[in-house]
């Protein structure tokens, strides 16, 4: 009896398929008459999401490529009807009827030879499970597990790695239950590689014949996506290609796109004069290294620029090499030796600049000649007022190495109107990170993914130490070795001085000859090297130097839940509305004795939660625990309260993982400020709250967190104890917030939890919740005595209000 139903999908564009394509489709319908056919159009494939997935939607509307939402929805179609799924490029030789008879998942592998391509190898794969043919009954197990690795690799740069066959490999190697599914070895499905395919060999009779003897169909590859390469191998294509590009707003990303950029010609279409740029190179005793950013600067397309040099170098060579130049957009600032500080010399350059834009231009890196015109064209395409790179290369030329960097945002990538550029601060190094902090806050900035357009080079003299770069190593989300490096600077020579800088080095200055004519005949694959992994995509923002400076370090947000479905819908509402990067949050909820349905509410929105954040935990502990009388009822408060204290360190203890900070949330609260994460960072205090009240400028709600009042502290508080802990009436020895409102900030005895910061390395020290009594108190409060006994200071934020449900 087969299990898979005899249905085909296939999926184009519209109803009118390509020409080239019409015989492959006619082949499946020949060979299977008795089957229905479904050729699904991308309305219908978003119909069919929005329908029955609608939690998935925001991730593929977000997508950058069409083909990533060609991948994912075979996936889901799959899961809810069953059939074969099979790309348009697919020949059918022989009915699949007896093959899969009895299956419940069949995939098949590809070529063992593309799995020796640099791609697979640095991923370290010893198979690739392909999605260009896929059978499935309806229903399987599996594709929940695939929905889940679609949600956690939804921001990876690469289509194979978001949603193509890395993806599909990485969650069938993942999935413990694979005894259902069938692997079909590469002579069934792909008994051709793609290479074969593009090199015509197909089309030779006898070829053909002696390659799909075993084979039920075959595969013709004419993936066009991925044939011709990535621009970090071809730096021209950038004159043609569709870049990603995503616009900032007070630090929170508002729209993804894909720009195409049309030279500097369509910026002359537009403006009689085209706005002066003032790039500022600070350097010293690098004059070699000076003279190649100059080149770079000089080999710019972009005409309407100006090169400010503040050099306070002993001796004055480079002024007479620029002298020597007769270049007049070039001026140098020779200043005596004085010690300043990095940050104090960038704003001696700004002072000297007179362009409406400003470009940090570093005397140590070489960039492409695009990189002005690109960057200044994706700022105007968006009406920004800022660009940056989200990811650049890194060269370690004497290790002969090269990585495309992690997702951040780069600092010294900055292109900037000139009014909107902060001064730097005085410091030695981390200077340009504060700036680009500050412009992250206050202006709308274009981020742009081309890495090819800047080569950071690593060496002795960098501001940072070689532990700093060695990270960035082992968190880049491509690297490039042996002979995919020959490639790789083999293609960036035609574009930077980098052979010259190799001579700096007195290193060999080019590829062996021989070596270099066996690579130029690589096949793309080798030429672009995307490493990944579920967290690849981490960071869109951090510094470059310390934890410190970083501006959005990873924040873990934790919710007991409990009869709370009349808030749960403004409480998820007020998640989305966070102005904190939602790549850098994480969501962990605990639901316990509800009587409401609050579970399966969460459960039934538990996509959409994960769609949109980094990661979502949902867990549920029943602890017995329900009660008729006020949760303010002295006599239940202990029980209560200990409960509560469980149920907060079970969450914590099960979903923190590498966040920065935890952010203690009750459910219902009900308003707050959309940046309130950034605001409760901005004190650098360990352990804060704001100001919870139950309407704004009314009273305080939350009276565990207090002040003792002069000389209360110490007094004899047993009058008030019940069941072990202190049950003072309101106000009794203690001010809230609400009597503090004169002061910003201001230090707190005792602190409560519907919202609350902290430190997550406090916890992982060993601060928890007490669920008995701790010095008296428990809960919220027998955590701030705990604190204060390990040596911490709680603070409040009175003027910082958030508004509770008032019960």
């Amino acid at each position: 009896m087969q299990v898979i139903p005899k249905i085909i999908h296939q999926t184009w564009k519209s109803s009118e398929l390509p020409a080239d394509m019409l015989a492959f489709q006619q082949s499946w319908i020949t060979h299977h008459p008795h089957w229905e056919y479904r050729l699904w159009t991308d309305q219908q494939n978003r119909q069919f999401l929005q329908t029955h997935y609608p939690w998935f939607l925001k991730i593929y509307d977000r997508y950058s490529e069409n083909i990533c939402r060609v991948d994912a929805i075979r996936y889901f179609i799959l899961m809810h009807h069953g059939g074969v799924f099979i790309d348009l490029d697919f020949e059918c030789l022989q009915p699949l009827d007896d093959f899969l008879d009895g299956k419940e998942l069949v995939f098949g592998l590809e070529p063992s030879a593309h799995v020796e391509l640099s791609q697979s190898q640095i991923r370290g794969l010893i198979h690739i499970v392909c999605p260009s043919l896929m059978a499935s009954r309806a229903k399987h197990p599996f594709w929940s597990h695939v929905c889940q690795a679609l949600v956690e690799s939804k921001q990876l740069p690469g289509v194979l790695d978001a949603t193509g066959p890395f993806l599909l490999t990485r969650a069938y190697d993942t999935f413990l239950a694979k005894d259902s599914i069938t692997l079909a070895s590469s002579e069934i499905f792909y008994p051709v590689t793609k290479f074969d395919c593009w090199d015509g060999k197909l089309d030779d009779p006898e070829f053909r014949q002696a390659v799909i003897q075993k084979a039920l169909a075959v595969h013709h590859w004419h993936g066009t996506w991925f044939q011709f390469g990535n621009s970090q191998a071809n730096p021209q294509a950038l004159t043609k290609a569709a870049l990603p590009l995503s616009l900032m707003v007070q630090g929170r990303i508002v729209l993804s796109a894909k720009f195409r950029h049309q030279l500097f010609q369509a910026l002359e279409l537009h403006q009689e004069q085209p706005p002066l740029i003032s790039c500022m190179m600070v350097t010293k005793h690098r004059i070699a290294k000076a003279k190649l950013a100059i080149q770079c600067f000089q080999n710019q397309t972009y005409p309407h620029k100006e090169l400010v040099i503040v050099d306070d170098d002993e001796n004055n060579d480079l002024a007479q090499y620029v002298l020597n130049l007769g270049d007049t957009s070039i001026r140098h600032v020779h200043l005596a030796p004085q010690y300043q500080t990095l940050g104090e010399l960038r704003n001696l350059a700004l002072s000297h600049a007179s362009g409406t834009y400003a470009c940090q231009w570093d005397d140590d890196d070489l960039v492409d000649p695009l990189r002005l015109e690109i960057q200044l064209s994706a700022l105007q395409a968006l009406n920004a007022e800022a660009c940056f790179l989200q990811r650049w290369l890194m060269w370690w030329p004497e290790q002969r190495r090269v990585a495309t960097s992690r997702t951040r945002i780069w600092e010294g990538s900055i292109l900037c109107r000139r009014d909107k550029l902060p001064a730097y601060p005085t410091q030695r190094q981390g200077e340009d990170t504060i700036v680009s902090q500050q412009i992250l806050q206050t202006c709308r900035v274009a981020l742009l993914d081309q890495p090819q357009l800047y080569l950071y080079i690593v060496h002795q003299e960098n501001t940072f130490q070689a532990e700093h770069f060695e990270q960035h190593w082992q968190k880049a989300s491509a690297r490039f070795e042996n002979n995919a490096y020959e490639v790789l600077m083999d293609g960036l020579a035609e574009q930077m001085p980098v052979l010259d800088y190799l001579k700096l080095l007195g290193r060999r200055a080019a590829p062996d000859p021989v070596s270099s004519a066996m690579l130029r005949g690589l096949q793309p694959d080798n030429q672009v090297i995307e490493q990944a992994s579920t967290h690849n995509a981490e960071t869109l923002i951090s510094a470059a130097s310390s934890p410190e400076l970083n501006q959005f370090p990873p924040v873990l947000i934790l919710t007991p839940v409990k009869n709370a479905a009349s808030v749960l819908s403004r409480y998820v509402d007020n998640l989305f509305n966070l102005s904190y990067p939602h790549d850098r949050l994480s969501v962990g909820l605990l639901e316990s004795d509800s009587e409401d349905g609050s579970f399966t509410w969460l459960q039934q929105h538990l996509g959409e939660l994960q769609a949109e954040f980094r990661n979502v935990h949902l867990y549920k502990c029943d602890l017995q625990f329900s009660s008729s009388l006020p949760r303010w009822t002295p006599s239940i408060q202990f029980q209560r309260r200990s409960i509560l204290a469980k149920s907060r360190n079970r969450l914590l203890q099960q979903s923190l993982q590498d966040e920065v900070w935890v952010l203690w949330l009750d459910v219902d609260v009900v308003e707050y400020p959309a940046d309130i994460i950034q605001q409760l960072l901005q004190p650098g205090k360990d352990i804060i709250v704001p100001h919870c009240v139950v309407g704004p400028d009314r009273h305080s709600f939350d009276t565990n967190t207090f002040q003792f009042k002069s000389e209360a502290k110490n007094q004899d508080w047993s009058r008030f104890v019940l069941d072990g802990i202190i049950q003072p009436p309101r106000g009794e020895g203690r001010l809230y917030l609400e009597d503090l409102r004169s002061h910003p900030l201001t230090k707190v005895d005792s602190i409560g939890a519907t919202m609350l910061l902290i430190k997550a390395d406090l916890h992982r020290d060993g601060l928890l919740f007490p669920p008995f009594s701790y010095r008296q108190y428990i809960e919220t409060e027998g955590l701030a005595m705990m604190a204060q006994d390990m040596g911490y200071t709680c603070w409040g934020m009175p003027q910082l209000e958030i508004v509770h449900v008032d019960a």
